[in-house]
């Protein structure tokens, strides 16, 4: 809970991180100094910080407290409920009422096979049950949601589409006692696999990564995991996913521009770092900052998918006990669960079965040349009578 030199390293190394990808996707110039000071700070951190990975991912997020995870946790916030300290991380997207969330589906697909396999390879993945989906997948997408096995206060509990609309439902920091919008458990602020991440990615970016580097990062983290399959630097490159490649669920400025920043041919690595930081870091406050620096913004203005579903009687988590039954019409037959008609209880994107819409009347617009920066405060302006300009695109009506 102390801030040392190791923790001004691992805050050297995100911001470098960011700083130097921001500026070479936004086109702004002298990149690649900070992605150098990047490499060198991870560098001194991951060889002479003493830091090693804890021996479990979920573990990391079910441990009251950091001193148990100290391994790898370099700074963390403490939160206590004898002390009346805790945190709404689940709460963001578990909560009842119109604002129900869960994850979407765009992160369960990014999650690859436990062989390290691609799940969106896989004929017929986007009309997978729940339960099929869940299945062999990389261990850490079943310690982030809910699936078969969750229990709460010790009996199996399926997801709970009364909080989680989009039908995945977030599970990270719960400690298993007892369940809902709070906890307990001590949130990382800093720790050794954001380290390693940003490690290979800054390397990744300057045309410096060999597949040492990932076996010292990345593919120490999908062990950590419990993974079977590697990240193989030629076989990306040789492939790059094409899923990931998509407007709707990729990176389509990093694909636009790849050959532009001379990078193409580690297009297929770079995904891959991508996809390892969005699955590693979910709900750990960094996934909006890196949305920003990759220039890749355009992402909020999809529809938020859930879990593919048709009329029918589902068992969300394989217990033998019907959970929820989808209908399209006033359901007459055997009680299985909680009854939801799908265009009045919950949306779906065809009609009558489809990928679960979350809210589908919300128009979302993404100002590609004004939404990357924050409006400056018009005191902040006054007080220096206007020599602090306003950042392109927002206009505070103040003439100076």
């Amino acid at each position: 809970y102390r801030i040392n030199k190791w923790t001004a390293l691992a805050l050297k190394s995100r911001i470098m991180l960011f700083e130097g990808t921001f500026r070479k996707y936004h086109k702004l110039g002298n990149w690649e100094e900070c992605l150098q000071e990047c490499v060198e700070a991870s560098e001194i951190l991951m060889n002479e910080g003493g830091y090693k990975l804890y021996g479990s991912y979920s573990g990391l997020f079910t441990a009251v407290s950091a001193t148990e995870t100290s391994a790898e946790v370099i700074l963390a916030r403490n939160y206590n409920y004898a002390a009346g300290l805790s945190h709404g991380v689940q709460g963001y997207v578990n909560a009842p009422g119109a604002g129900a969330g869960g994850v979407t589906k765009r992160l369960v697909d990014a999650y690859l096979m436990k062989n390290g396999t691609r799940h969106t390879d896989r004929a017929g993945y986007q009309t997978m049950s729940f339960m099929d989906e869940c299945k062999d997948r990389d261990p850490r997408m079943l310690a982030t949601l809910r699936g078969k096995g969750f229990k709460v206060d010790g009996k199996t509990t399926p997801a709970d589409l009364k909080v989680a609309n989009t039908g995945y439902h977030l599970c990270k920091y719960y400690v298993g006692k007892k369940y809902e919008s709070y906890s307990e458990v001590d949130l990382p602020v800093f720790r050794l696999g954001e380290v390693y991440l940003n490690f290979a990615e800054a390397k990744a970016e300057l045309g410096t990564l060999t597949q040492k580097d990932l076996d010292n990062s990345i593919n120490l983290l999908r062990k950590r995991a419990g993974m079977t399959g590697l990240l193989n630097m030629a076989d990306a490159n040789a492939n790059p996913c094409k899923w990931l490649q998509t407007k709707e669920f990729g990176y389509p400025n990093l694909v636009e521009n790849a050959a532009k920043y001379g990078n193409d041919e580690n297009l297929g690595v770079i995904l891959e770092i991508r996809r390892e930081r969005t699955v590693e870091f979910v709900m750990e406050g960094l996934r909006y900052w890196d949305i920003m620096r990759w220039k890749e913004g355009k992402v909020f203005e999809e529809d938020f998918l859930g879990m593919y579903v048709e009329p029918g009687i589902y068992d969300l988590d394989e217990d033998s006990v019907n959970d929820y039954t989808f209908t399209t019409t006033s359901y007459t037959g055997p009680t299985a669960g909680t009854i939801l008609k799908l265009g009045t209880n919950l949306y779906v994107t065809d009609g009558d079965k489809g990928n679960l819409l979350l809210h589908r009347d919300f128009v979302r617009t993404w100002n590609e040349d004004r939404d990357y920066y924050y409006p400056i405060p018009i005191k902040e302006r006054v007080l220096t009578n206007g020599k602090l300009r306003q950042n392109p695109g927002w206009n505070d009506g103040l003439a100076f």
